[in-house]
């Protein structure tokens, strides 16, 4: 049942990352959510707190989205530098 939560949580937070990255290419569900759950999993090592996979709180929340959306500025200049 966490999978899923996690799963559906990384979905919303990769398209939240998404959003507020203003990107219009329409990457797609699967890059979000993989996004999202990276992001969460990032934020929950690198501040060495518990992550949303121990419980839904405010700051785990928060923390992600930091976390995906560094990760999503990492895809497209990653994307970038390979496309030139």
């Amino acid at each position: 049942m966490a999978l899923l939560l996690l799963i559906a949580v990384g979905a919303i937070l990769g398209w939240l990352a998404a959003i507020i990255l203003q990107l219009n290419d329409f990457q797609g569900l699967a890059l979000n959510i993989a996004v999202g759950i990276g992001g969460t999993l990032l934020a929950g090592v690198l501040t060495n707190s518990e992550s949303i996979l121990y419980g839904i709180s405010g700051t785990a929340l928060l923390l992600s989205v930091i976390g995906a959306t560094g990760l999503l500025i990492a895809i497209n200049a990653l994307r970038k530098i390979i496309a030139h």
